[in-house]
């Protein structure tokens, strides 16, 4: 689901819309930032996808 170039649908009627890299660059994001990235779904429900990432210190200006 995560990798490059993954369709989850290849059905005809649905047609090929895009092109798979979607989720895969979003996993590569999040883990350049120490993060992660999960799934849940539920047929006929809908599927939710989770990205967390952690929190850093702000960033405050130093005065010379």
């Amino acid at each position: 689901l995560f990798g490059p170039f993954f369709q989850a649908h290849r059905k005809p009627e649905i047609g090929t819309q895009g092109l798979g890299r979607g989720l895969s660059i979003v996993t590569q994001l999040g883990e350049l930032h120490d993060g992660s990235i999960s799934v849940e779904s539920e047929e006929g429900q809908g599927t939710m996808f989770r990205i967390r990432l952690p929190l850093a210190e702000p960033i405050r200006p130093t005065t010379p």
